[in-house]
């Protein structure tokens, strides 16, 4: 192990044991009260209390002391989790505090006898407290923003500005931790003096273990004012000092910590957990130049909106595992339907294999049974690299796949081939002689800018008392020997492939044992009454399109208005091209009635967009769930969906690219179908209104659909429900 390595592990060691949960001490903006609760006896407490509440408090009835009852639902211990409740206004000597309360958990230290304390929490009240129904409405609203977001970049620019609004704070991060334990910014909204952190890292020791534990056990952390003194806690109890405060918004942080922040030029700092299936997935974090308190109903607002984000997270990534699963079952069904002509498992992969490389998103596909070589696809390294990695991979036997985006770290013995080798994806089916998958990606360098050199040596001595990070200065690095990551969903198709394709080589055995010429003469008879059914079918069709393609020929003809025969004619094209589309979905073996039209859509945009500036291409966004309809719709939404894109292209952003967005989910037994923009919006501009909008209406008629356009704040937004 390298000395920096060995180091940077002895600084996370230590982050990790520092008991930064019972600092025996909380921050001077408030009051903590410590009392049995079982007589409501206060034994304990810290901040300020003679000046700022009363002089007779040690020993008082908590219930008079603060002149209001006490819940029994903070004085009864439940065995999990115990909620924070709000006890009521505190009237001190010269101010009014706002007083919660909760129960320490059964296994907190910090009472000689083990048992559970009350720790009441008074924060003064020096700001004006909206109304509920207030609150509720913006939670309201902002949960609806969120959930129009589909991409995770855009979702979280909107959470960093509402975020913001919530908090005052002057900079406000969107900081997800990343898989190594480093973490990174991916969103910020701040004032336009202060230095931007967006798309910096920062290393795994800035946020330890422990801390990130804490993280999730309390979700909201503020620190009003980080050139605090602590106040400590007193009181008659010798274990006292050792009360665990990890539940207590006004817990005192670690000295470190509090460098830390002044080294950024923080001057008062917030936090909030973002956390999905229990996991600590990120922060929302806050940054602010002048001292700066948020009071409690901020502080509930913004834990429930860091809920709402992460489930958005969430339900965005289980949509995109989703449409992996779909798009890989395709392959895997096609697979299947290639059986009918192949005599062994060559001659399957000969006609399938790009495919199996392609949709996993590799660069190599290697197909070994025993140790012959079955296939290869792609860029793949020598055979003697091959059989390293299966023996490497084969260490992880109680895995139904082994992946890693590193492989030369994992095994060293990759690192001469690390730039067509640098990501490896394993699966292996044990026959008769195993037969193993092996997925490559190449090495993809990257550029990572750190918030200050993460390697820095801070002067040696591992032993030495732990010193935060002076300088953020921006560090770049450049990272070799990594790939592309697998995602979840790649690495469960790759399972599901690696199967289809050994049950289709032992199916392929069975068959050719089993083969009869009767059985092969039926086969073709069936399959002769199914050609000739599609061709009838096709044949019907046809002849329906062509009827319509002529009526709109002679429409268009007529609405030509004196343009130009290249600009009348391109249109006519793009229209037909739509309805040819379709026909030939159906000439697919397994299309003959219905269609797609997720897959339709996506091969109608391909079109459209290689017929335009190549810059359009990264500008269109789809989001299509697949869904299966008769022909005569999908020619109907083709026609609506090319009217949409040609008016956006022409009028969204005066003829030049910008973002479409175009989304298709299930509604009931129907659908929807959206096509939105960020551009001038219809107020501004009548989009269409020709000839095209005639065709469009026609084709909703037709079909039986419903057309809304709404504001999409910028832009125009339109929602065909079938």
């Amino acid at each position: 192990m390298r000395r920096r390595d060995m180091q940077t592990n002895a600084e996370l060691a230590r982050c990790d044991t520092a008991p930064i949960h019972i600092p025996g001490s909380i921050q001077p903006h408030g009051l903590l009260l410590v009392a049995d609760p079982a007589t409501l006896r206060v034994e304990g407490g810290a901040g300020r209390i003679e000046d700022r509440l009363t002089d007779n408090w040690l020993g008082a009835d908590l219930s008079i002391l603060l002149s209001l009852p006490i819940p029994a639902l903070v004085t009864e211990p439940t065995g999990t989790e115990n909620p924070l409740v709000v006890i009521g206004a505190v009237e001190g000597r010269h101010e009014m505090f706002l007083a919660t309360a909760h129960l320490s958990r059964t296994e907190d230290v910090g009472h000689s006898s083990g048992a559970p304390r009350l720790i009441v929490e008074l924060e003064p009240q020096g700001v004006e407290v909206l109304p509920a129904h207030t609150v509720l409405a913006a939670l309201e609203r902002t949960e609806a923003t969120f959930a129009r977001h589909t991409r995770l970049e855009t979702l979280a620019d909107a959470a960093a500005q509402e975020f913001r609004n919530i908090t005052g704070y002057g900079r406000v991060m969107i900081y997800q931790f990343l898989e190594d334990g480093t973490g990174k910014v991916i969103a910020e909204a701040k004032e336009d003096a202060l230095r931007s952190f967006l798309n910096h890292h920062f290393p795994a020791s800035d946020i330890p273990r422990q801390a990130r534990e804490l993280y999730v056990r309390n979700r909201v952390r503020v620190i009003p004012d980080a050139f605090y003194n602590p106040e400590q806690l007193r009181g008659n109890d010798p274990a006292l000092p050792k009360l665990d405060l990890s539940d207590c918004t006004l817990r005192s942080v670690a000295h470190v910590h509090l460098t830390y922040l002044a080294n950024m030029g923080v001057r008062a700092s917030a936090s909030v957990s973002i956390v999905r299936d229990g996991q600590l997935w990120g922060l929302v974090a806050c940054h602010h130049t002048e001292p700066r308190p948020i009071p409690l109903g901020a502080r509930l607002a913004a834990r429930t909106l860091a809920g709402s984000f992460a489930r958005q997270v969430a339900a965005m990534e289980e949509a995109r595992t989703y449409r992996e699963r779909i798009n890989q079952r395709n392959v895997q069904d096609s697979i299947l339907r290639d059986l009918t002509g192949a005599q062994d498992l060559q001659t399957l992969l000969a006609r399938s294999g790009s495919v199996l490389r392609k949709v996993i998103a590799a660069d190599g596909l290697i197909v070994l049974q025993g140790d012959a070589n079955v296939f290869a696809d792609g860029v793949t390294p020598s055979r003697d690299h091959i059989r390293k990695m299966i023996d490497w991979a084969g260490g992880f036997q109680s895995l139904a796949a082994v992946h890693t985006d590193r492989l030369s770290e994992q095994l060293p013995a990759a690192a001469d081939c690390r730039e067509i080798a640098s990501g490896l994806l394993y699966t292996r089916i044990n026959l008769e002689q195993p037969m193993h998958f092996l997925w490559l990606r190449a090495e993809r360098l990257q550029s990572i800018e750190w918030a200050g050199n993460p390697h820095k040596d801070a002067g040696g001595d591992p032993q030495a008392a732990l010193t935060p990070r002076a300088s953020f200065e921006a560090w770049a690095e450049t990272v070799r020997g990594r790939s592309e990551d697998w995602s979840r969903g790649q690495v469960e198709a790759a399972t599901r492939i690696s199967k289809a394709v050994a049950e289709a080589h032992q199916h392929l055995r069975t068959r050719a044992l089993n083969a009869e010429l009767t059985k092969a003469l039926h086969d073709n008879q069936l399959l002769l009454q199914q050609k000739d059914e599609v061709l009838d079918e096709a044949n019907h069709r046809i002849q329906n399109s062509l009827a319509l393609v002529g009526s709109f020929l002679r429409m268009q003809l007529r609405a030509s208005d004196g343009r130009s025969a290249q600009e009348v004619i391109s249109e006519a094209q793009r229209r037909i091209s739509a309805i040819g589309l379709v026909h030939r979905r159906l000439h697919q073996p397994d299309s003959a009635q219905r269609v797609d039209l997720a897959r339709y859509l996506q091969e109608l945009m391909d079109d459209m967009l290689n017929s335009v500036d190549p810059i359009w291409q990264d500008q269109v966004v789809l989001d299509l769930s697949p869904i299966d309809v008769a022909s005569e719709i999908a020619v109907g939404v083709g026609l609506i969906v090319n009217e949409l894109i040609t008016n956006a292209e022409k009028y969204a952003y005066d003829g030049k690219p910008g973002p479409i967005e175009v989304s298709l989910h299930p509604n009931g037994d129907g659908f929807d179908l959206t096509v939105a923009d960020r551009g001038i919006g219809k107020s501004d501009c009548v989009r269409g209104g020709g000839y095209g909008t005639t065709l469009m209406q026609a084709m909703i008629q037709r079909i039986d659909a419903t057309l809304n356009e709404t504001d999409n704040k910028p832009g125009l937004r339109v929602k065909i429900s079938v």
